[in-house]
């Protein structure tokens, strides 16, 4: 049996049941389920928490559990919240107070029932999937699905109560605003054909409820958010009439509707579904349909009876050429023209023809009551006619007519016109088969006045005014002295030095005459004497000279040649020049030889390479140095001669001395000759002394 009770007297049975456990030496609030403790759903176990969970007023058990609240979307999964068992080991709750003589009604308290705010302790009754309940004030937490949040609505002091986080979910919305309550940020998501219907704010899969999956989702006006949205696997609700959600009792309350489609080849259909006390309405949205005559929106485009191009009605003028393909409707003749213009098909015969369009006037199609199609105020198209109207009906006006300019351009109606003397004008209709400049008139025959007479785009024409007779002048006109001039008008120069030119005056064309034996250049710098000739064919052309140019230039250091293209060409080598610059009568005397010079950029070297004149002074050296054919002339011995006759001994030479040591024999050691010494035996005293 369950007992709601009131805060006070919970206050109270608390009391006593402290008071009882520690008369027994227990620790306070410790209750042990099927014994008369409190479980985490009851009151010792919880007492904060009554009325937390969303749905349903929280009952006291004489033994514990409590159960979870609904499934706020109000589909198959909605169950009991907050009701307690009195089996007290399962937990499980029942919806609602259970039936019993001894049951009292929650009033007042969070979580109880409510319709407005003065019913409730709090002073709010707040919307719950399951219907109203008064609000359990917070300051931060809440149970889980429920979120802390300001109900004030702006307007005084700021109220926090818990509030459903899934109030709206899977309710059906056309835009976000239904599905954001309470300040929960619920959007409303796009679910296809079914309609859109509402999610609620998350962080992950597990702030779902079954079934449901926490994804980034887009609202109907664009924000993104993470929001719990129902899995297309997931069972469809037995009160939503086959869409994927159905209607919980906040949703049935709020009057919740959507928007249903079904979508065909012609078109997609709308209609507005709604949640009842049975739940969902069925879609009600028809097949698109093409368009026809019944005063209804049959392919579902938001316009009655808009008629599509089958429905138009139209006079055709047709060409008489074209294929002449069998046709019935002018689908039939696409691709069937060899000419590329337009055809359609001519049902004024007894068998359609596909022909070229020439135009086509339509009408204002309309629908009467009945359903038959009135075609109205179309004409009968004609041959286009210069009259400023569209005869044909092809959407241009006397496009058949043109005017051409003096510059060869077809001007069409109303283009501007004319140039010179019948400038500023406009094309216009002459007759209705011909077009005209009107200020052609204007025209006169040209005249030597510095104006354009004969509007042609020339001002006094050359060849039509001051003609002189000669075909190879210009004939020109000075328009401000109002006289001629005729300058040449033809170049007959061939560009050829062996013909003479000249222009026949009555023709206006060239004479070149061949000149033979006069000097030319045949253009080959290499010949001397080039003199013009003609070919067989009779051809002047410049024959070359018998002679070919000499280039020697008598430089030693350069060789020499003739380039036809440019002529004569000295290159630099590398030759060499004997050479002597001391006294030709003492060249190859002695020691005296010849050198030689070397050329270097086309010109010798001012240097004698490996030459050797005569020294001004003889050299004692055996060698004939002043190239006089005598060698060491002036040159005399010098004969030391050095003996000993003891062990020490001594020897002058100079300034120098030293101590001889010989075996006292009377030989000569050292001789000396001129400069250069020589010594024998070792005497190394008496060659150091000589050195120095």
């Amino acid at each position: 049996m369950r007992r709601t009770w009131s805060t006070r007297s919970l206050l109270a049975v608390l009391a006593a049941l402290v008071f009882v456990a520690y008369g027994c030496g227990d620790d306070p609030g410790a209750g042990d389920p099927g014994s008369g403790g409190a479980s985490s759903g009851g009151v010792g176990g919880d007492l904060g928490n009554i009325g937390e969970d969303t749905g349903d007023s929280d009952t006291v058990s004489s033994s514990g559990g409590s159960s979870s609240g609904a499934d706020a979307g109000g589909t198959e999964d909605s169950g009991s919240s907050g009701g307690t068992s009195s089996s007290g080991g399962d937990g499980g709750a029942s919806s609602g107070a259970d039936a019993g003589a001894d049951t009292e009604e929650c009033v007042g308290e969070p979580g109880c029932p409510c319709k407005e705010n003065a019913e409730c302790d709090t002073g709010y009754c707040l919307d719950f999937p399951d219907g109203k309940q008064c609000a359990k004030l917070c300051t931060e937490t809440c149970p889980n699905g429920q979120a802390c949040k300001d109900i004030s609505g702006g307007k005084g002091d700021k109220v926090f109560a818990c509030v459903s986080n899934l109030i709206a979910l899977c309710a059906p919305c056309n835009d976000d605003q239904l599905c954001q309550h309470n300040g929960v940020a619920g959007l409303c998501l796009d679910y296809g054909a079914d309609g859109k219907f509402c999610g609620g704010p998350c962080d992950k899969d597990s702030d779902c409820p079954q079934h449901y999956e926490c994804i980034e989702a887009t609202g109907v006006k664009g924000t993104k958010a993470k929001q719990c949205k129902r899995k297309d696997t997931a069972p469809k609700p037995a009160n939503g009439n086959g869409a994927i959600c159905g209607c919980s009792e906040w949703a049935v309350n709020k009057g919740a509707k959507t928007q249903c489609t079904k979508t065909n080849g012609v078109g997609t259909c709308k209609a507005d579904r709604a949640c009842t006390a049975k739940g969902l309405e069925t879609c009600t949205a028809t097949d698109a349909k093409p368009e026809v005559c019944n005063t209804l929106d049959d392919d579902c485009n938001g316009k009655v009876d808009d008629l599509d191009a089958e429905f138009k009605c139209s006079k055709k003028l047709f060409a008489t050429l074209g294929s002449m393909a069998t046709c019935t409707t002018d689908d039939d003749c696409v691709g069937k023209s060899k000419s590329g213009k337009l055809e359609k098909c001519d049902m004024s015969g007894v068998v359609g023809a596909c022909k070229e369009l020439e135009g086509e006037c339509f009408g204002i199609p309309s629908c009467t009551a009945g359903g038959k199609l009135i075609c109205n105020e179309a004409k009968t198209p004609i041959a286009e006619a210069c009259d400023l109207q569209d005869n044909d009906c092809d959407g241009k006006t006397d496009e058949a007519f043109t005017w051409k300019s003096h510059d060869g351009k077809d001007l069409g109606m109303g283009q501007p016109c004319g140039t010179g003397e019948c400038g500023g004008g406009n094309v216009v209709c002459e007759t209705l088969k011909t077009a005209v400049c009107d200020t052609a008139k204007k025209s006169s025959k040209e005249k030597c006045d510095a104006l354009d007479n004969d509007c042609d785009g020339d001002i006094d024409d050359k060849g039509e005014v001051c003609v002189d007779g000669n075909e190879c002048t210009f004939d020109t006109c000075d328009g401000a002295s109002k006289s001629c001039s005729n300058p040449a008008s033809v170049d007959c120069d061939d560009n050829n030095p062996c013909t003479t030119d000249s222009c026949d005056t009555k023709l206006g064309k060239c004479v070149n005459k061949p000149q033979d034996g006069a000097s030319c250049d045949d253009g080959d710098a290499c010949t001397v004497g080039d003199k013009c000739g003609t070919t067989k064919d009779n051809v002047a052309v410049c024959l070359a000279g018998a002679s070919t140019k000499v280039c020697d230039d008598a430089n030693l250091c350069t060789d020499d040649s003739c380039d036809p293209k440019k002529g004569c060409v000295q290159l630099s080598n590398a030759a060499t020049q004997a050479c002597y610059t001391g006294d030709p009568k003492t060249k190859g005397t002695g020691e005296c030889k010849g050198g030689t010079k070397l050329c270097k950029e086309g010109a010798l070297q001012g240097a004698c390479v490996g030459e050797f004149t005569p020294n001004n002074t003889e050299i004692c050296d055996a060698k004939d140095d002043d190239c006089n054919g005598v060698v060491d002339n002036g040159c005399a011995a010098n004969i030391v001669t050095v003996r000993t006759s003891s062990i020490a001994g001594s020897i002058k030479g100079g300034k120098h001395s030293m101590n001889v040591r010989g075996g006292g024999e009377s030989t000569v050691h050292g001789v000396a000759a001129g400069k250069k010494k020589t010594a024998l035996l070792g005497w190394y005293a008496w060659v150091a002394s000589l050195i120095k």
